[in-house]
């Protein structure tokens, strides 16, 4: 089980602090002791005693001014915003990694956005389309100001570049997409089953005890092999689905920042980077986009009479279902055009070659969630075909699978019912 992804998910609408947080408030005290005794024994670091990014061989005049300049120059505007479940859970990872150490971060400084964290209230506005994921600063930025809008704090040194930096906002985008992963999981293997049920799949021997009686059809021929991939296609969805939710976890327990503080000393390194969650979430696009061709391909067999239905699902000679196969295609093209972006499929450098390896981690994760929706619109589709099987003859037992029936006297009402009968909100 995913202990942290529980425990952060738990807080999206506040609660007490956890055990773990207030644990951290020793290791945070010396960790920031020790980085400003480095800064008054005259000692260097990046983004300490330096400027950031190319800058970042440009001793600093004025350490406190600094801090107000970083925030200024990376405040630039988007036009995606975060919702309030994605930037709550963007809150809840800034201070979880805050918790692990290693920022330097001040006391005072880690108070105050627990704070913000736990107030459940607090969800800034963040801009999701400014950042390739190499660092994700410009969203940061506007996380920050929330933060100096609804707590009063004095940044020191490294105050600003700990507020900004890290892979925060990456998993956070990514731990709010949880709930309805997990839920579009369930809802998906019951629209399968239903689907399989109402067109009468032939059973092989991995379906045996798994599916409801009244399923076998006793008749020459195969299935289409999508139908017969059934379970392959739930496999790999649940597989990519754990696989997420592995790597997610494992991301939040490594501190990230740049630099860390460790030992008394400045350590530049790239924890703010999750290029694994960004693979894993490139597994959830081909694994979504999977059960997308698997719908549009079950409606089609459903429609061209599965199982001895009605060619259309059509009573006499009416045109019945005749379009409803197009409709699945032209959302299954849809989905597979928001699901083509893969981590490190375009990239380059920025920042004068500083800048030279992105993950697009938050604009996977962000995009994912659109390419749900899509998902979710065609297993509406999907339920309505079952729903209207069933009315021509199916077994009965596929709209008990569904929950109910979509029924209407137009396919745009039936499909409008369908939607809640999925039980999925995206």
């Amino acid at each position: 089980m995913a202990e942290t992804v529980q425990m952060l998910l738990a807080l999206i609408d506040g609660g007490p602090e956890p055990e773990t947080w207030q644990a951290a408030r020793s290791v945070v005290k010396g960790e920031h002791e020790a980085l400003v005794a480095l800064v008054q024994g005259g000692g260097d670091g990046y983004g300490v005693t330096t400027g950031v990014g190319h800058r970042d061989r440009d001793r600093l005049v004025d350490i406190a001014a600094f801090q107000g300049d970083l925030l200024a120059s990376h405040l630039l505007p988007g036009l995606v915003w975060a919702d309030r479940l994605q930037s709550r859970c963007i809150s809840l990872v800034k201070v979880h990694q805050l918790s692990r150490g290693g920022t330097g971060c001040s006391p005072e400084a880690f108070d105050a956005v627990v704070a913000a964290a736990l107030d459940p209230d607090f969800a800034p506005p963040v801009p999701l389309d400014v950042t390739y994921s190499s660092g994700d600063v410009i969203c940061g930025t506007w996380w920050a100001k929330g933060l100096l809008q609804h707590e009063h704090l004095d940044l020191g040194p490294k105050g600003a570049l700990s507020l900004i930096n890290g892979s925060f906002v990456h998993l956070g985008v990514a731990l709010a997409l949880v709930p309805a992963l997990r839920s579009g999981v369930a809802t998906t293997e019951r629209v399968v089953r239903a689907a399989l049920v109402a067109g009468r799949a032939k059973q092989s021997a991995r379906y045996l005890g798994g599916m409801p009686e009244g399923a076998m059809a006793d008749r020459l021929g195969q299935d289409p092999v999508a139908i017969r991939a059934a379970e392959d296609v739930l496999d790999t969805l649940r597989h990519a689905q754990d696989q997420f939710e592995a790597v997610l976890e494992e991301e939040l327990s490594r501190q990230s920042d740049n630099p860390l503080v460790a030992e008394g000393r400045l350590v530049e390194q790239a924890s703010f980077l999750a290029p694994r969650l960004a693979l894993a979430t490139s597994a959830l696009f081909d694994a979504w986009s999977l059960v997308g061709a698997w719908v549009d391909r079950a409606v089609t067999w459903l429609c061209y009479g599965a199982g001895g239905l009605a060619p259309d699902l059509a009573d006499d000679e009416r045109l019945g279902f005749i379009q409803v196969p197009k409709l699945v295609a032209a959302h299954v093209h849809r989905l597979r055009g928001l699901l083509s972006p893969r981590p490190f499929s375009a990239g380059g450098a920025t920042s004068h070659d500083i800048e030279d390896l992105w993950t697009h981690g938050v604009m996977m994760s962000s995009v994912l969630r659109s390419g749900l929706g899509v998902v979710h619109e065609m297993l509406a589709v999907l339920a309505v075909v079952v729903s209207r099987a069933v009315e021509i003859g199916a077994p009965a037992e596929a709209s008990e699978i569904l929950g109910g029936s979509a029924g209407g006297t137009t396919l745009v009402e039936r499909i409008e019912r369908a939607r809640p009968l999925l039980g999925w909100s995206v």
